[in-house]
């Protein structure tokens, strides 16, 4: 039974130890891929803070809002300047159209 007990001994001393190298990678890859996780919620932490404050609201000063306001302050001041132009148009139509008014009637004299 001794001898039994140390062919089984000796069994397991030699799995640990051909097990071993295994064992040692795999906690290396977990620590390396806890490490790898870390840095991603770190990178993700510092984006999402552009999108949301600390009291999950949405923040009001992210790139896209503020392009957004540009444009829509560009287009305001296009469509003000098209309204000025078209009622300046519409004004010198009518000094035109009162002109040649003007030159009909001479004309009928």
């Amino acid at each position: 039974m001794a001898q039994e007990e140390n062919a089984k001994s000796a069994f397991v001393e030699k799995l640990l130890f051909a097990l071993l190298p295994l064992i040692i990678a795999g906690v290396g890859y977990l620590l390396s891929a806890v490490g790898t996780l870390a840095h991603q919620v770190t990178i993700l932490e510092g984006k999402m803070s552009l999108v949301v404050t600390s009291d999950n609201r949405q923040a009001s000063n992210t790139s896209a809002e503020l392009a957004r306001e540009r444009l829509h302050q560009d287009l305001t001041e296009a469509v003000q300047k098209n309204r000025d132009s078209i009622q300046l148009n519409k004004e010198m139509i009518a000094i035109h159209e009162e002109k040649i008014k003007q030159l009909q009637r001479q004309a009928s004299k």
